[in-house]
Parts: C-alpha cells; sequence; structure tokens
C-alpha cells in the first residue's frame, strides 16, 4: 500500500509536505522543505499559508533519480518529450498530458502494467507552478 502524501507551495515561497507523521513538525530540510502531519498541511491550506491551486498528491512513484513524482511535476521522456503529471477523475488514475494541456485533456496516453519500471524512465524536471515556461518548451 503506498503512503499518502501531498504537497503545496506556501505564500512564503517555499513547499509544503503533509503526511501521515505524527502532530508535529517532523523535519526540517536544508532545502527549506516542510514536513507535516496532514491535519498540520490541510489547516496550513485553509488559513492560506499555502496556494490551494498547488495542491498535489504523491503518486508513489520515484523518478530515474529517486526523486518523488507529483501531480504537476514536469517530466521527461527518454525522448525529451515534456509530459505534465496529472490526475485523471473519469479514470481514477494518474495520467501524463502533454503541455500546454487542460486539466482533462490528455494528447499522450500509453498503458502500463509496471508503472514502478515505467517512471524509472522519467525525469522530474520542474513543476507547473515553479517553471511554467516548461510548459511552453514542451508544446514547441
Amino acid at each position: 500500500m503506498r503512503e499518502y502524501k501531498f504537497r503545496g507551495f506556501g505564500v512564503d515561497g517555499q513547499w509544503w509536505y503533509g503526511e501521515l507523521a505524527p502532530p508535529v513538525v517532523r523535519v526540517f530540510s536544508p532545502q527549506g522543505d516542510r514536513h507535516v502531519n496532514l491535519a498540520t498541511f490541510f489547516a496550513n491550506l485553509t488559513v492560506g499559508a499555502i496556494k490551494p491551486e498547488t495542491v498535489g498528491e504523491s503518486t508513489g512513484l520515484k523518478d530515474k533519480n529517486g526523486r518523488e513524482i507529483y501531480e504537476g511535476d514536469v517530466v521527461r521522456l527518454r525522448t525529451n518529450m515534456l509530459l505534465v503529471v496529472q490526475y485523471a477523475n473519469q479514470w481514477a488514475r494518474y495520467m501524463l498530458g502533454q503541455p500546454p494541456c487542460g486539466r482533462y485533456c490528455y494528447k499522450y496516453l500509453e498503458e502500463y502494467r509496471d508503472y514502478e519500471t515505467y517512471a524509472q524512465n522519467l525525469e522530474v524536471i520542474g513543476n507547473i507552478y515553479e517553471n511554467p515556461e516548461l510548459l511552453k518548451e514542451g508544446a514547441g
């Protein structure tokens, strides 16, 4: 069973990470990432410390460099194609959309039985919130 984690970009310019953890702040990494329990994460979302439009869930997978893959990440395939990780409610699964693409537009879709192996062929190169220029690059 995968671990449920969320991240959201704070109004202070730093990422917040929420996970099933003790009710206190668990880690302050050198990069300033904040790992808090889910209740604290969503409390910060409610009071406006986290920008709601940036909240995304972890896919539970890691890219070829061991980096966790979240909704909103821009990933590069071995073919250099850029794709955006999105959750598709109608299929109840994470999908890769070719940017620029609306929330439910999937120009690129492949079925893979072994998601973990497939994820190891991806590289997270940014996200749509901090690196919107990558969406333009992917369209070119």
